[in-house]
């Protein structure tokens, strides 16, 4: 089942890589409230350049200047892969404009034409220019289309099969068991297509692995 009409401010929790956005989090001591905030806003010029001479400094001011670097970083690519997803239509985005006050489709294209950001916090679709903010769409809501849900279920499944150990839990029914209790909605075909990726050969017995010689 897709997951429809999420609100931006989930949307990290909800359709960000969860390992990266976990890695995210522990920068701000898992504190999701303030990670988000820190995706959503604009560093002024004036502090980055304030932050370029704390690191040529010994002591806090340094640590705290790189630790910020590091945020910056990850959460632009946090970022960048979302609206990746936007654009490609793996995901859509639908927002209120303050001229019309009716919920439309936010098209694919304009979030690299023009280009949009989304603001987590603020739940808006921006556009960022050197004269400052420009909100193009508010209330916005995620939501998944069909074709994406199912590369979701099948990445997570074969991320899964992937961590388990050689032995019997890698028998097809086995397996295929253990994976519907992680993955809800998990199907016949991507499971065939996730055990074929991750262990290379037709569902069923896995291959015999030869014992060490010791």
């Amino acid at each position: 089942m897709e997951r429809e009409n999420i609100e931006l401010r989930d949307a990290p929790a909800t359709f960000f890589d969860q390992v990266k956005w976990a890695e995210f989090l522990g920068l701000f001591h898992n504190d999701q409230a303030v990670a988000v905030a820190w995706l959503s806003k604009r560093t002024p010029e004036f502090m980055l350049h304030i932050r370029e001479c704390d690191l040529e400094t010994l002591g806090p001011r340094a640590e705290v200047a790189r630790l910020n670097n590091d945020r910056d970083e990850r959460g632009h690519e946090l970022v960048r892969d979302f609206v990746d997803r936007l654009s490609d239509g793996s995901l859509r985005a639908t927002g209120m404009w303050r001229l019309e006050r009716e919920r439309n489709l936010i098209p694919a294209e304009r979030w690299k034409q023009l280009p949009l950001r989304p603001n987590f916090l603020k739940q808006t679709a921006e556009r960022w220019s050197q004269k400052g903010v420009e909100v193009f769409a508010e209330a916005v809501l995620i939501s998944e289309t069909a074709k994406s849900a199912s590369d979701y279920r099948l990445q997570r499944c074969l991320a899964f099969l992937k961590a388990v150990p050689p032995g019997p839990n890698r028998v097809r029914k086995i397996a295929k068991s253990k994976a519907r209790e992680v993955i809800p909605g998990l199907t016949d075909d991507e499971f065939r297509d996730a055990y074929k990726a991750a262990f290379g050969l037709k569902p069923g017995r896995p291959r015999k692995v030869a014992p060490e010689n010791i």
